[in-house]
């Protein structure tokens, strides 16, 4: 209906190496492909290149003429403001940065149920999607 999951880890064969994206995504809506890439820590500068490589190398690679350029977005644990306005600005590509929480147990019942949402994106307490490391999946803080 909205998107769809493309894949985890999903490797893109560039000059003759493997690079390999943490998510990717096909938003049918908008017509483009959707860059995840997860950090463990806080936003560093340099992300914002790596990001803009994979954006390049998606739109020369999987993208169809008819599609919308793609969008990237990069999950820190933390970041500062001043940091990411430096780190994109005069940037063209179409790249996000945001926050989020790594869940280390189940939520319960009710509030499950309030992430409904969120646990159809990544998977459903009796099936998780692990992305990284031996925890639960990411969520964005918003």
């Amino acid at each position: 209906m909205g998107f769809s999951f493309v894949g985890s880890q999903y490797p893109l064969e560039i000059a003759g190496e493997t690079y390999r994206l943490d998510l990717l995504f096909y938003l049918s809506k908008l017509r483009c492909f959707l860059v995840i890439d997860l950090k463990g820590g806080a936003f560093q500068p340099e992300y914002t290149g790596k990001m803009n490589f994979y954006l390049a190398a998606v739109d020369d690679l999987l993208r169809h003429p008819t599609d919308q350029p793609s969008i990237g977005l990069i999950l820190c644990r933390t970041k500062k403001e001043l940091v990411v306005e430096y780190a994109l600005r005069g940037t063209t590509t179409p790249m996000g940065i945001a926050e989020f929480t790594h869940l280390l147990k189940l939520p319960d019942e009710d509030r499950r149920r309030s992430m409904i949402g969120v646990w159809n994106f990544f998977g459903s307490p009796m099936n998780p999607v692990r992305t990284r490391g031996n925890g639960w999946p990411w969520t964005v803080a918003i």
